[in-house]
């Protein structure tokens, strides 16, 4: 099965692909229900300290205890969300510096991997550079083993969904397995024996 498109990348393109590789192929849905199971969590844990701190220490402490446990909050709470956001702006601005992600490519998905043709030459990735790919919201983001993203895809520029399908059954099938950090070695005692 050979699938050839063609497609040149835009600023959204590359947001939407930046987007992808922040959240990890997230939906905004899953954020949101996300963030309301941790709105309930920290109520939760108001009105358990707001009961501790009136039984231990009377109920003229229960201001104290609500106050500092909501400026707390505010000013812990921001802080995976800003650091999401940083890390959200850096990954797009080092998309928008790759000049070769911008050219007009075509893309011809083989059995031997991806042939990209634009116009520096021709480039034939073999199945085993890719580890794994993130299915964002219009693009296809195919990473490499150091999280770089190798190649971003409109999802618009494939004739039918089968063809999609079938690029993603193919990148889940031939992807390179991810390397352990640390080779895993028997403990002391196990080698004793």
């Amino acid at each position: 099965m050979t699938v050839t498109i063609e497609y040149q990348l835009d600023n959204t393109d590359l947001a939407r692909a930046a987007q992808a590789i922040a959240f990890n192929g997230e939906d905004a849905l899953t954020r949101v229900r996300r963030a309301r199971e941790w709105g309930f969590v920290l109520a939760v844990l108001l009105v358990l300290m707001i009961f501790l701190s009136a039984w231990y220490f009377g109920p003229h402490s229960i201001d104290r205890i609500y106050w500092i446990f909501v400026l707390l909050t505010g000013i812990v709470a921001p802080v995976p969300l800003i650091r999401k956001r940083k890390r959200l702006r850096r990954i797009f601005q080092s998309l928008a510096r790759r000049t070769d992600l911008r050219l007009t490519r075509t893309l011809s998905i083989t059995p031997d991997g991806l042939v990209l043709l634009h116009s520096s030459g021709e480039t034939v990735v073999p199945w085993f550079a890719f580890t794994r790919f993130i299915d964002g919201s219009g693009v296809l983001v195919i990473m490499r083993e150091d999280g770089e993203a190798m190649e971003i895809i409109h999802k618009r520029a494939f004739d039918s969904p089968a063809d999609l399908d079938a690029l993603q059954s193919l990148l889940l099938r031939h992807r390179a397995p991810l390397t352990p950090a640390f080779p895993i070695l028997p403990s002391q005692s196990d080698r004793m024996r």
